[in-house]
């Protein structure tokens, strides 16, 4: 009989071929997948070790990116500190390349400079200046280009600002709303008004007078330096006038000067008039200007009677003079007593009150204002800078214009230049 026990199918025989084969087929499959796994390991292992070697390229070029950047503002305040070394830097300078291949920290600049306007950095004092960077830092560049310009020099911080180291007077009546500048004593009579401090040199006395709670007197060792004034430069840009003898004297009478009417020559469309006197005296009578009045080479610029004067162009100064000046206001200026239609209205009924808007200047002295009993009032709205103050007016008031603070007058900028506007590139 055959055993037929519990467990073992009938006919059935254990074969170990099949059993062999069985096994072979499993180990085949495990070392497939541990093949497989390993094959993602190895890929998984490759992307990260790329993504991180992209990481750190990435970082690197971050870096480069932002050394450039960091070079490039690096020449810019290089080339900033170049500008106020020396007055004449515009020459010295000139366009073209004020930087070559300069190593900054890794990387390399260089700066180039020219006049956007006219193209002449030797031109205008106050012309802007374009400079146009390149910083490289590795593979990295930044390209920026940035404007600048001067920026208002000292004296124009002031309503009187006097150089010398001369007495600085004040006069009976006189009115001061600005702060005054002097390297000397500050002396006034009584019936003198000012609103605003006084600036002067450790040791110079100070009338007691002027000072009340709203002013103080404060020292300062520096004294302020001229202004960079080139006569050559305005006789140049300025047309000239050819003014009629007065006998020794040269004399503007009862005229109308502005950038369209020029009665002694050919009209300025900026305003700009220069009077070369030869060394003789000037004088102005009961005259009517807008725009800017040079006089070069006079012993003396009188100016008396009415006079209206205001500056056509900001950039420049109101009158401009190498000697000195004397002002002897004594009434407002009338078109109907002499027929002239100043203001071009039509009509010769208008009435000016005397005053003097804008930037005043002497290489040397200047005195007055105001003469006769009723002199009617004479302002100045500007800045009054001079080697010497003199001054004085029963109704005579200065006023400081606060726009000189933050804007250059041509012949009167501070050292150097200083960033107006700009754009980056990459």
């Amino acid at each position: 009989m055959r055993n037929e026990g519990y467990g073992m199918r009938p006919n059935t025989r254990f074969c170990p071929s099949s059993f062999i084969l069985r096994h072979s087929r499993r180990r085949g499959v495990i070392a497939f997948a541990a093949l497989v796994m390993l094959s993602v390991l190895v890929v998984v292992t490759l992307a990260a070790s790329e993504e991180m070697a992209l990481e750190a390229r990435a970082a690197q070029n971050r870096n480069a990116v932002r050394q450039a950047y960091l070079c490039a503002y690096t020449g810019i305040d290089y080339c900033l500190y170049l500008s106020r070394l020396a007055p004449n830097w515009r020459s010295a300078l000139g366009a073209g390349g004020w930087l070559f291949n300069y190593p900054v920290g890794g990387g390399m600049v260089a700066v180039s400079a020219d006049d956007p306007g006219d193209g002449l950095i030797t031109g205008n004092p106050l012309d802007i200046v374009r400079l146009t960077v390149q910083a490289t830092c590795g593979r990295a560049k930044r390209t920026l280009t940035i404007l600048t310009q001067p920026p208002p020099g000292e004296a124009l911080r002031y309503a009187l600002c006097s150089l010398s180291n001369k007495d600085f007077w004040l006069g009976e009546g006189i009115c001061v709303y600005g702060d005054i500048r002097t390297t000397g004593k500050v002396k006034a009579d009584s019936g003198v008004s000012l609103a605003g401090n006084i600036y002067t040199l450790p040791g110079q006395t100070v009338q007691s007078t002027l000072l009340d709670g709203d002013t103080q007197v404060i020292r300062t060792e520096l004294p302020v330096e001229a202004p960079p004034v080139d006569f050559a430069w305005y006789q140049g840009a300025a047309q000239s006038l050819i003014l009629p003898n007065d006998g020794p004297n040269y004399a503007m009478t009862n005229a109308r000067l502005t950038p369209d009417d020029n009665p002694f020559g050919f009209a300025d469309p900026e305003g700009l008039y220069c009077v070369d006197a030869g060394g003789s005296e000037v004088r102005i009578t009961d005259s009517y200007v807008v725009g800017t009045l040079v006089i070069v080479n006079a012993t003396k610029v009188k100016i008396a009677g009415g006079y209206y004067h205001t500056t056509h162009l900001k950039q420049y100064p109101a009158l401009l003079c190498d000697g000195a000046i004397e002002i002897r206001i004594s009434r407002n200026l009338e078109e109907a007593p002499i027929a002239v239609d100043f203001n071009d209205d039509g009509d010769t009924a208008d009435r000016f009150v005397s005053q003097i808007r804008g930037v005043i200047y002497s290489s040397k002295k200047i005195t007055g204002f105001q003469t006769d009993d009723d002199p009617g009032p004479f302002y100045i709205s500007g800045a009054v800078i001079a080697d010497e103050l003199d001054i004085w007016g029963r109704s005579f008031h200065v006023s400081y214009d606060t726009d000189l603070a933050e804007t250059a007058v041509a012949g009167f900028q501070g050292e150097g230049l200083v960033l107006v506007g700009g754009s980056m590139e990459d």
